[in-house]
C-alpha cells in the first residue's frame, strides 16, 4: 500500500514538471517568435515603446493587431506560470510539513528513554555550539523548518547526541575545576554561598559516582546558577 501510494505521489509530480516545463517552453517559443517577426521592437527601450505603438497603427493596423494578440498570449502563458509556480511552491510546503511530521515522530520513538531536563539542556547545548559556530538561532531554526536533511530523524539523533557529549564534557570540566570547600566555624550558620559550594559538591561526587547525564545536567545547571 505504501509504495503504491509513494508511486502515485511520484507520478503526480512527474506530470506537475512536465506541464511547468511545457510552460517555460511556450513562454520562451513566444519570446523567440515576438522578436523574429517584430525586431524593430525587440531592441527599443521601454520608454518609446508606446511611440512605436501608435505609429505602427497609423501606418499598419494588422502587424499593431497581431503584435496585441502575441503580448495577450504572453501574458497569459505568464499567469498560468505564476499560478504553476504557486501551486508548486504550496505542494512542496505540504510535502515537508508531512514529512517533518513523520520524522518528528520517529525521533520521539529514539528519545523515548531520555527525560524532558535532559532533552531541554542538549537542546539548548545545540543552539550554543551552532552559535559558536556562526550560525545565528533564527538561521538554525529557518534550515530546522526548511530543509529535509535537518529535519531527518537519524541527523538530528547525531545532532542530539553532539550535544548531549558537550554537555557531558562541560559537566565534567566543572567536576575537574571545583573549588577548594571553605573552612566554616564551629558553631556559626551556613550562608547561602556555603550551602550552594556544598550542593555543588554533592552533585559533583554523584556524577563522578554515576556519570549519569541526568546527574551532569544538574551539576551544569547548578553551576551556571551559582554564578548568577
Amino acid at each position: 500500500m505504501r509504495l503504491a501510494l509513494e508511486e502515485k505521489v511520484g507520478e503526480v509530480e512527474r506530470a506537475r514538471r512536465s506541464y511547468a516545463d511545457g510552460l517555460d517552453a511556450a513562454m520562451q517559443i513566444a519570446q523567440a517568435s515576438f522578436i523574429s517577426q517584430f525586431p524593430e521592437l525587440a531592441g527599443l527601450p521601454p520608454e518609446r515603446l508606446p511611440e512605436a505603438l501608435a505609429q505602427m497603427a497609423h501606418q499598419d493596423p494588422a502587424k499593431l493587431s497581431r503584435v496585441q494578440a502575441i503580448v495577450a498570449g504572453s501574458e497569459q502563458l505568464r499567469a498560468r506560470q505564476n499560478e504553476e509556480m504557486r501551486r508548486t511552491a504550496e505542494a512542496s510546503r505540504r510535502n515537508f510539513q508531512n514529512y517533518a511530521k513523520a520524522e518528528d515522530a520517529r525521533l520521539e520513538t529514539l528519545l523515548k528513554e531520555e527525560t524532558r531536563d535532559v532533552r531541554q539542556a542538549v537542546a539548548q547545548e545545540i543552539m550554543a555550539s551552532a552559535k559558536a559556530s556562526g550560525i545565528e538561532p533564527e538561521e538554525l531554526q529557518r534550515l530546522f523548518d526548511s530543509e529535509p536533511l535537518m529535519r531527518n530523524a537519524t541527523f538530528q539523533r547525531m545532532m542530539y547526541d553532539a550535544g548531549k557529549y558537550r554537555l557531558m564534557m562541560k559537566a565534567r570540566d566543572a567536576v575537574a575545576a571545583k573549588p577548594m570547600p571553605p573552612v566554616q566555624r564551629p558553631g556559626m550558620a551556613a550562608s547561602r554561598g556555603d550551602r550552594n559550594q556544598h550542593d555543588l559538591r554533592t552533585l559533583s561526587a554523584r556524577l563522578s559516582s554515576t556519570g549519569d547525564l541526568k546527574d551532569a545536567v544538574a551539576l551544569y545547571q547548578a553551576k551556571t546558577a551559582a554564578r548568577r
